[in-house]
């Protein structure tokens, strides 16, 4: 996975047993501990994360202005569906016969003969919306409409 200006330099989801993306030099990206506590700002991410996670991922990627690639569904009536469009300046939707799975110890793992399931890939720039515009991860917080302009985007 290459994006317009190099390669992802962590896989900020994966782990020893699930990494995704590789490095230009062909070694395994560096993999993240903790990533909701770590500055995204200055890194080109990889990150398929847990679906449930996608309101708080695009929280920090807004809030940390940060460049990714991130694989989602193409679920367009998620309330994160919209921000993510207004920050994706390109999409792929990835094909499904090109889709593996494997479990944590490395055995391949039979995907869903579902085809109506699609996978999108999304070239994100953080900075194109502000983290007041995301649905908060937080339940204290709210959004103040008036400061954002969340683009009616079609999917891809």
């Amino acid at each position: 996975a290459k994006g317009k200006k190099g390669w992802p330099q962590l896989d900020v989801f994966g782990s020893r047993g699930a990494r995704v993306v590789e490095r230009e030099d062909g070694k395994p990206a560096r993999l993240v501990k903790d990533p909701y506590n770590m500055s995204w700002t200055r890194q080109f991410l990889w990150i398929l994360a847990p679906w449930e996670h996608m309101d708080r991922v695009l929280y920090k990627l807004a809030e940390d202005k940060a460049r990714a690639i991130v694989v989602v569904p193409n679920w367009v009536h998620r309330k994160w569906w919209q921000p993510l469009m207004t920050m994706c300046t390109a999409t792929y939707t990835l094909p499904w016969d090109s889709l593996y799975a494997f479990d944590d110890a490395g055995n391949s793992v039979s995907l869903p003969a579902d085809h109506r399931f699609k996978l999108v890939a999304c070239l994100v720039d953080g900075s194109l919306l502000g983290a007041e515009c995301i649905p908060s991860p937080f339940p204290e917080a709210t959004v103040d409409a008036s400061v954002c302009s969340v683009a009616d985007t079609p999917p891809p």
